[in-house]
């Protein structure tokens, strides 16, 4: 018996092999940074328009992603395009590059590991 698909639970994640392919293409040109557990930036390069670069796979276990512009970049998964990973000119950083939480990220249920420029009010006096 088939049951529906739902927004619940792991859903999209069983969809995904855990070793899918992720590979991030630079829409323009997009500096790219792999973070360690600690937050410090390990690795590091730039995409330019239309390049493409597939994450090796210890990287996807070992580092997270980051970018000052999210809108430069476009990331699939076995190739699936997983959507935007933030908000345009905004950085964004601890983004898993695990296959299964990048899935679950494009169906809504994973983290969004960015604070929205509205949560950080400035006095503009």
């Amino acid at each position: 018996a088939d049951a529906p698909a739902t927004k619940t639970g792991a859903t999209g994640q069983a969809a995904v092999a855990a070793n899918a392919p992720v590979v991030l293409t630079g829409i323009t040109e997009v500096w790219i940074g792999f973070d360690d557990a600690k937050g410090k930036t390990e690795n590091w390069r730039t995409l330019d328009a239309g390049e493409t670069y597939q994450v090796p796979p210890t990287y996807t276990e070992q580092f997270t992603l980051r970018t000052s512009i999210p809108q430069a970049l476009k990331v699939t998964v076995g190739g699936r395009d997983i959507g935007p990973i933030g908000a345009p000119d905004t950085l964004v950083k601890n983004v898993s590059l695990k296959p299964a939480d990048l899935v679950a990220r494009a169906e809504g249920n994973g983290p969004v590991n960015t604070t929205p420029p509205a949560a950080l009010p400035q006095p503009k006096r």
